[in-house]
């Protein structure tokens, strides 16, 4: 009874012990899981290549170093490492500006001018602000300033106020035409422009006064 076991009471006679199976042991892949590891690599992909551009903006791209284009509003595709890209918003803020002007009669005054921008050409527009971002909004300011202080030039403090309480905007003339010209070289067009506030010195408003009262002795004295 005892010949065919060993000490300790193993039988010697049977089959070799199976080691234990390791529950955390790798085989081999599923289907489930390859499918489950070429999504997450498509949708890496996806999001690495496809840019979504909404109507209000532009997507300026630049390949290999090329010239930029203009895509959107719609689904772009970029590769990454090769091109270079920017986004570029289509709307623009008014512009409140203070600039100081000299009136026809030499009175110096202080004005808050409020111009309204729209965009022309919103290709050209992108690539200028995506080249040199403010650069257009901040054109567009100097040439109104120089329009409102040719506006003031030509008129008198009295006609001036008159105008600014009537809403009256800055009347145009013959260099408006080279402005209007440089103005669309940045896509950019003005659609209104609006002296909101003028401020004259007290010492200027007085300088203005003593020129303007009749001198003594004049026709109006017996």
């Amino acid at each position: 009874m005892t010949g065919g076991l060993v000490a300790g009471g193993v039988d010697a006679g049977g089959p070799p012990a199976q080691p234990p199976t390791d529950p955390f042991a790798a085989g081999p892949p599923s289907g489930a899981v390859l499918a489950v590891t070429v999504l997450v690599a498509a949708v890496i992909a996806a999001a690495a290549t496809v840019r979504v551009v909404p109507g209000h903006r532009r997507l300026v791209r630049w390949r290999l170093g090329g010239a930029p284009t203009v895509r959107g509003p719609g689904v772009v595709w970029i590769l990454p490492g090769i091109d270079r890209w920017e986004l570029v918003r289509l709307r623009t803020a008014p512009l409140e500006l203070w600039a100081q002007a000299s009136t026809r009669d030499g009175v110096v005054v202080h004005l808050k001018i409020v111009a309204v921008m729209s965009i022309a050409d919103p290709d050209r527009y992108a690539i200028r602000e995506a080249e040199a971002p403010g650069a257009a909004c901040a054109t567009a300011g100097v040439l109104v300033e120089e329009r409102v202080r040719r506006c003031v030039a030509r008129r008198e403090l009295t006609r001036l106020a008159e105008a600014i309480a009537a809403g009256d905007a800055p009347l145009p003339d013959e260099e408006d035409d080279a402005h209007l010209r440089e103005l669309e070289e940045w896509g950019l067009s003005v659609s209104s422009i609006h002296i909101a506030r003028a401020d004259v010195p007290l010492h200027g408003l007085r300088r203005w006064a003593a020129r303007s009262a009749p001198p003594p002795g004049g026709p109006d004295r017996p």
